[in-house]
């Protein structure tokens, strides 16, 4: 026991030293700094023999660092004005591995040509020699029109109508024909525009969906109920739920015996109540109920309901309200409320054997000298490393 204890101690002095003396590269993100404001630093594994400092480039620390902000390019014409493009850029996430910059395009105007004057004619010149630039000239009143803008305003009229799936509306364009001569002239011409494709169909102007297009798309997850569509596929379609009668005949009614038993001729009967599910789930079920005679005991002769016989008189055999033979008819038995008993056999009581009763008492003095070993060495381990960081 005492060797056992010395090698315990051995191991696990072994396995401290070795623990301590493995080199932790650092604890935390502060012990891996480079001193360069462009790079993350961090600790992986921090405080661990497998710890490592890691340099992440940092793209951007301010939006200077992305590009200085102004106009780029020469002047161009939009809209019959002047523009030029104006850049801004921006640092996002700042000073993290995460950092990036961005590069906002404005188009700028720099010159507005319209001045308002009714007597002028405005315009943005765009040449291949020139940067863009506003031009103006005198509006000669005998000339019809110097821009189609003269004719009118482009635009839609009329209310929209259907060309097949497509809502479609009258567009009306107006083009100044040699404009800006004394030959101008106004004229205007008007196309169909699809405003919209529909899916299902298009009425009136607009999309309507159907309701149903075949039955499926009228489940109401109620099984007992028939789920059709009408009219599929149209704009007319609707959804029909007719409900289910029966599905077996169990829905119509339990089986019963009606009234008390009589005599049929020799034997002993019974009337007999039966259900039935006609057309089982479907729109068409229906319940219909039979009454019948069911023979109960056939009988040497019958009198009240009751089987007599000559042998009857001189013993109390056969004075039962039933038979022998009623214990074969199961729905006589069911009429008395009772039903065949399946007989189960029970074991009979065994007792329980208990092992290992003449076996030794287990030593468990061992198992409590081991856990008193290792605790110590526990605490030797925690003691040495506490030495050793100091």
């Amino acid at each position: 026991m005492r060797k056992n204890i010395l090698v315990l101690f051995l191991l696990a002095s072994f396995i401290a030293l070795s623990l301590v003396s493995a080199e932790i590269v650092c604890v935390n993100d502060g012990e891996c700094n480079d001193n360069d404001a462009r790079t993350q630093d961090r600790c992986i594994n921090a405080n661990t023999t497998a710890s490592y400092c890691n340099y992440t480039s940092i793209e951007c620390l301010s939006d200077s660092d992305c590009g200085s902000d102004g106009f780029t390019g020469e002047n161009y014409c939009m809209f019959d004005d002047v523009f030029k493009d104006y850049h801004a850029f921006k640092c996002i996430n700042p000073g993290s591995d995460a950092s990036r910059c961005q590069n906002n395009l404005t188009h700028y105007k720099v010159q507005e040509c319209d001045l308002g004057n009714p007597l002028m004619i405005y315009s943005c010149v765009d040449d291949s020699i020139n940067p863009a630039y506003c031009k103006s000239e005198f509006r000669d009143p005998t000339f019809t029109c110097y821009t189609n803008s003269d004719c009118g305003s482009d635009g839609f009229i009329g209310s929209n109508f259907c060309t097949g799936l497509n809502v479609t509306r009258n567009y009306e364009l107006f083009t100044c024909n040699n404009a800006g001569t004394a030959l101008s002239s106004c004229s205007n011409s008007t196309s169909t525009r699809v405003n919209q494709t529909c899916s299902d169909e298009c009425s009136n102007g607009a999309c309507v969906g159907f309701t149903c297009s075949s039955d499926l798309d009228c489940n109401d997850q109620n099984p007992r109920t028939f789920d059709s569509c009408l009219n599929p596929g149209t704009v007319n379609s609707s959804c029909t739920h007719t409900n289910i009668t029966c599905f077996t005949n169990l829905d119509c009614g339990s089986d019963i015996f009606v009234g008390d038993k009589y005599c049929k001729g020799n034997d002993v009967a019974r009337d007999f109540d039966q259900f039935v599910c006609n057309l089982p789930g479907t729109v068409l079920s229906s319940c219909t109920n039979t009454l019948g005679i069911r023979v109960l005991e056939e009988c040497e002769d019958c009198e009240n309901g009751k089987c007599v016989d000559e042998e009857d008189d001189d013993n109390d055999e056969g004075t039962s309200e039933y038979s022998e033979g009623d214990y074969e008819d199961p729905d006589y038995l069911a009429s008395l409320g009772i039903g065949r008993t399946n007989m189960t056999v029970t074991p009979e009581y065994q007792t329980p054997i208990t092992l290992g009763q003449n076996e030794e008492e287990f030593d468990w003095s061992w198992i409590l000298w081991l856990l008193i070993i290792l605790v110590a060495l526990l605490l030797i381990i925690i003691i040495l490393v506490a030495i050793l960081r100091r």
